[in-house]
């Protein structure tokens, strides 16, 4: 699902790119070789500074890299087993039915505190990524490329839900009435294996997430390259020769239509998919806010 939408988004940007590049070339006079060298020594000066840009978007990769271990090791699978195993064996061994029902809180507690945790470094990881955009979209004048942001609120909400049940059931007359190894046992295969399941899901889509979640601007990053360096040529090879934009002007129509093609049949995949409310085939419909992993 993601694939398809950050391939729209990807066409989308092509699109502008082209539709623009069209436009400049058809304002362009070649036989005023005064604007000619202008517009090459502007092109060269956009060039210079999307090198810049690389080398300060190769260091907030790095940062990125740094914040979605972060994130990813919040949720570690590992983490969660160690309270959950260390607990169990602390129900297990109480004498009593105050010292269980202290367990029973302290688990409770613990994947608490652990779910608050990722969803404070997720909101963290959230803000980079969406600064790493704007920041490169901003200095390169670049189509606006929405990044697509993991949520962790339906899992938030799925974890709260289970671990009011399982307070609910710890204070329940029935937990204090029957067999503490029923307790326990009924405590961890319903309650705790539910919660168990939920991190373990948010983990795999924080990892799906944080793997993806530069692609697209990687993506756009190289397409600006090209443009600049094929804009570049154009003009060096129009000024050196004299020859005619029209071949360019043409070839560039041609893939334009192409791109168009391609978005209408991602745009249709869309729709079945009911990734999101996509636009008519016609329309640039906006990108994808929040990640959502294949199921």
């Amino acid at each position: 699902g993601h694939l398809i939408v950050e391939s729209s988004g990807l066409l989308e940007t092509q699109i502008v790119d082209a539709a623009r590049q069209i436009s400049e070339l058809r304002q362009i006079d070649v036989n005023n070789k005064g604007k000619m060298a202008q517009l090459m020594s502007e092109t060269r000066d956009q060039q210079h500074g999307y090198l810049m840009g690389v080398d300060q978007f190769q260091a907030s990769r790095r940062a990125f890299a740094v914040q979605a271990k972060l994130l990813v090791e919040s949720l570690a699978p590992e983490k969660i087993e160690e309270i959950v195993k260390r607990t169990r064996k602390q129900m297990a061994g109480s004498l009593t039915t105050v010292g269980m029902k202290a367990a029973m809180k302290s688990v409770l507690d613990e994947l608490r505190a652990v779910l608050l945790n990722a969803v404070a470094v997720c909101e963290e990881t959230r803000k980079l990524v969406k600064g790493i955009y704007a920041k490169f979209q901003e200095e390169h004048g670049v189509s606006e490329l929405k990044p697509p942001l993991l949520s962790l609120k339906q899992y938030q909400a799925e974890l709260e839900q289970v671990f009011d049940e399982g307070e609910s059931f710890r204070e329940s007359a029935s937990s204090t009435l029957i067999e503490q190894s029923t307790v326990v046992v009924k405590l961890y295969t319903t309650t705790i294996a539910r919660a168990r399941e939920l991190f373990e899901q948010a983990h795999k889509d924080a990892i799906g997430w944080t793997t993806m979640a530069l692609v697209p601007l990687v993506h756009q990053i190289k397409d600006h390259k090209r443009v600049i360096e094929s804009r570049l040529e154009v003009l060096r090879i129009v000024n050196e020769t004299g020859a005619s934009l029209d071949g360019e002007i043409a070839s560039l129509s041609k893939s334009l239509n192409n791109l168009r093609q391609k978005y209408s049949e991602f745009a249709a995949i869309r729709r079945v998919l009911q990734l999101d409310s996509a636009a008519p085939a016609d329309e640039t419909p906006a990108n994808t806010e929040d990640y959502r992993p294949s199921k």
